[in-house]
């Protein structure tokens, strides 16, 4: 028996290292895949809201695409909530494609209708509320909350500022 005693110390020695390698692995790995969220989700926020004032067709092409990567690492609900906002920019478009310039009409839509713009806001909270349920499963934040309290205000997004400019004829190729 006494000579199985230091193989039995080395056996749970190693067995012990084994145990933390995997714990410490497990942990890294899911540190890395916390950090691709985080990029993704901050990224998809800024392209969910340049899409509302992306001047051109192919500056909107390249915002949904960039939207979709978020196939890759985002959460079911948050994936589910980006397409329910695109639904709403669908509907928002077809309702302006008519028009000379749609990108100008479609902003000024978001501007002068308070309608439009709750139901724009009631998305971003229910995409942000799915965001913050996947990095912090500890939020105590309710879905009713959010949706009272996120709003779309005119001096962000919506701000002079960021309106797209109308082209000069300097500006024309």
């Amino acid at each position: 028996m006494k000579d199985f005693l230091p193989l039995l110390g080395i056996l749970l020695t190693a067995l012990f290292g084994v145990i933390t390698y995997t714990i410490q692995e497990h942990r890294k790995q899911q540190a890395a895949l916390d950090e691709r969220r985080q990029a993704l989700y901050e990224k998809l926020i800024r392209d969910l809201v340049d899409l509302l004032i992306a001047p051109t067709g192919a500056e909107r092409s390249k915002l949904i695409t960039e939207i979709e990567k978020g196939w890759l690492f985002a959460s079911d609900e948050v994936l589910h909530a980006c397409y329910d906002l695109l639904d709403v920019f669908d509907r928002m478009y077809k309702q302006v494609a008519d028009e000379h310039s749609p990108s100008n009409a479609l902003f000024s839509m978001v501007r002068e209708n308070q309608e439009t713009r709750n139901r724009l806001a009631h998305c971003l909270a229910k995409i942000f509320l799915a965001m913050r349920a996947d990095v912090r499963r500890d939020t105590k934040i309710k879905a009713a909350w959010a949706r009272a309290n996120l709003k779309i205000y005119d001096w962000g997004a919506l701000a002079e500022s960021a309106r797209p400019k109308k082209r000069s004829s300097r500006d024309q190729p």
